[in-house]
């Protein structure tokens, strides 16, 4: 009986772990005027990685090169951060959306806004 006591128990701790693993942050709403979205189109323009829409959303893309690599999700939330509230702060800051997209194994979709980039940091 013990023993399913505690298979029981470590199956959901395994699946609670994994939950907050893969748990990615809802898309969000941007604030940002015309004159920001196009300021931000014409400055990360031909950036390969970066694709700025008409809505205020600026998406990057990064997708794992090596066969048989995955995603840590602690790195996912560390480039993310690092992406939206550090190198396009000035876009945040003036209402633009980030989204960031890891493609691959164990990848997820991560959005930022100026609220989120204040109180969701990774390093706490």
């Amino acid at each position: 009986m013990k023993k399913i006591q505690r298979s029981v128990l470590a199956l959901s701790l395994l699946g609670l772990i994994a939950g907050c693993q893969l748990t990615a942050s809802e898309p969000l709403q941007p604030t940002a005027n015309q004159d920001i979205i196009e300021s931000a189109k014409n400055e990360l323009d031909g950036i390969e990685e970066l694709e700025v829409s008409d809505e205020g959303v600026i998406t990057f893309t990064q997708r794992l090169r090596t066969p048989g690599t995955y995603w840590i999700p602690a790195r996912i939330k560390e480039l993310s951060y690092d992406i939206s509230c550090v190198q396009l702060s000035y876009f945040i800051d003036r209402g633009m959306v980030v989204k960031s997209a890891f493609l691959g194994a164990r990848g997820r979709v991560e959005y930022y806004d100026m609220e989120r980039c204040m109180k969701d940091t990774p390093f706490q």
